[in-house]
């Protein structure tokens, strides 16, 4: 049947057929899905209330371990950055305790200087990596050089050649050692 042949069809049709019509098949879908009771459009917009804030939750504790790791980013690129300055000022305060001696005014004052550097690297929970009579960890140790020695077993940290620097369990820098043999 064509389109136009449809329409003249319901046109001619009584009113009062077509109404039968639609109340059946309004019947008929009713029948078929069942109209939601309150109670359960109760449960269901409860359940997806609870489903929003669990997701808003689960963002809201990713985004604040996001910002807590890119702060502690920041830190250790800072530190990483300023670490090779407070080498240079060990060296220089090794150098002039050899020269000037220990009771030299400028000698103490850069002593003063260097431990409040390593104060404000404590405060950032910043700490020197233990190294020298320690057990070598290839995790927190670089070893750069290996020596036979009588005194310490295989595997003993004997010297430490640069100073390695931890910043909350996480490694800034190794400690470069020398180890026994």
């Amino acid at each position: 049947m064509k389109k136009k042949d449809k329409i003249e069809t319901l046109e001619n049709q009584p009113i009062e057929e077509l109404q039968t019509d639609q109340e059946q098949s309004e019947q008929a879908v009713e029948d078929v899905i069942p109209e939601p009771s309150v109670e359960e459009l109760l449960n269901d917009a409860e359940e997806r209330y609870l489903r929003v804030m669990a997701e808003f939750d689960n963002f809201r504790k990713r985004s604040d371990a996001e910002k807590l790791r890119r702060y502690d980013d920041g830190i250790a690129s800072a530190v990483i950055k300023f670490l090779p300055v407070i080498d240079n000022f060990e060296r220089a305060m090794a150098a002039m305790s050899v020269s000037l001696g220990e009771d030299d005014v400028a000698a103490k004052g850069f002593d003063m200087i260097l431990r409040q550097m390593r104060e404000i690297l404590q405060g950032m929970g910043v700490t020197e990596i233990p190294a020298a009579g320690e057990a070598f960890d290839p995790n927190i140790h670089a070893a750069v050089m290996m020596e036979e020695s009588q005194e310490h077993e295989a595997g003993i940290v004997i010297e430490e050649l640069m100073k390695g620097y931890i910043y909350k369990d996480r490694p800034l820098r190794h400690s470069m050692v020398k180890v026994s043999n």
